[in-house]
């Protein structure tokens, strides 16, 4: 994987030490949201691979992508600056549903089936979510956020080094996956 974004960066990378684990049981789902309001504090030179280690069917919740949204300027307006432990008052997420949110900018919804080994590689400003798994056979979705940014950029502190805080400083405790798997998730 380095090397892969060693050669998108065209400079030498690294990958975030902070990995985040997805398994996604029944009923749940990632709101639409864009990734630069957790991972850009230091640098915004971060793109996000999202690896898939289960089948993720259409009914197991895949990841989406909301067509030509790094392009959104008003977008790119909103999150630039924006850090969800800061600013704890504001949402990363997007409250639109997403079939509204392509529809009122004359996009679409870009999916698919994937297979284990899939990646998907996106950068910070695009609009993303998971459809809800409403796997038939009660399967959960496995799939992992991986981050890697240039290694002559400035480390983000919560997600380098041995014992990696995360976002909020609660370590891999925070995500949404680490919850019973009956529980709410958090939305930020």
């Amino acid at each position: 994987m380095e090397n892969i974004f060693t050669r998108i960066f065209k400079t030498p990378s690294v990958g975030f030490d902070f990995i985040f684990l997805r398994a996604v049981a029944g009923g749940k789902f990632t709101h639409m949201h864009c990734d630069a309001g957790f991972f850009t504090r230091k640098t915004h030179k971060v793109l996000t691979c999202w690896l898939v280690f289960t089948e993720v069917t259409i009914d197991r919740g895949p990841l989406f992508v909301i067509k030509n949204s790094h392009k959104f300027d008003d977008i790119k307006e909103k999150y630039n600056g924006f850090d969800v432990d800061k600013h704890k008052n504001k949402k990363a997420t997007i409250s639109t549903h997403p079939v509204d949110f392509a529809k009122k900018r004359n996009t679409k919804i870009l999916t698919a089936e994937f297979k284990p080994g899939d990646a998907l590689i996106f950068g910070m400003y695009t609009v993303h979510g998971t459809l809800e798994n409403h796997s038939k056979d009660n399967k959960i979705r496995l799939t992992c956020d991986i981050r890697f940014q240039p290694k002559n950029e400035p480390k983000d502190p919560r997600y380098f080094g041995t014992n990696p805080g995360g976002t909020t400083g609660a370590g891999y405790g925070e995500l949404n996956s680490a919850r019973p798997l009956n529980e709410d998730w958090h939305i930020r």
